[in-house]
């Protein structure tokens, strides 16, 4: 992989959130409308087991289509960097070889952006 400038790396992470977000957006918002429908049949007492199951079901879809969103994209931006960088990001992102999967924090995709640039130096 070419080595990217700082500003070159900068440029292509944040199209890489720009996409990520744009695909997001509109996942986000049929999820809320689905929990909204779901809120609705409870309220107005026209649940049933067999809504119950089909609203559910459509929650976790939807769940589901927007983190593989947000995971492509971490998949999309680690990609972009070299061995001493993955330690670092990994290092940042609060996970370490000792913690098990379920005991690692989870960190939303924006989080990448309170961590310095320079962090991820060196750039050519």
């Amino acid at each position: 992989m070419q080595r990217l400038s700082l500003l070159q790396f900068v440029a292509v992470v944040q199209a890489i959130f720009d996409r990520m977000r744009a695909a997001a957006k509109p996942l986000g918002d049929k999820l809320i409308g689905q929990e909204q429908v779901l809120d609705q049949l409870f309220a107005k007492g026209d649940i049933t087991p067999d809504r119950l199951a089909a609203a559910t079901a459509a929650i976790a879809e939807l769940q589901g289509r927007l983190r593989s969103v947000h995971l492509s994209a971490h998949l999309e931006t680690r990609a972009l960097l070299n061995a001493d960088q993955i330690g670092r990001y990994r290092l940042l992102r609060g996970y370490s070889d000792q913690q098990a999967p379920a005991q690692r924090p989870h960190h939303g995709y924006g989080s990448l952006y309170n961590i310095p640039y320079s962090d991820f130096l060196p750039f050519s």
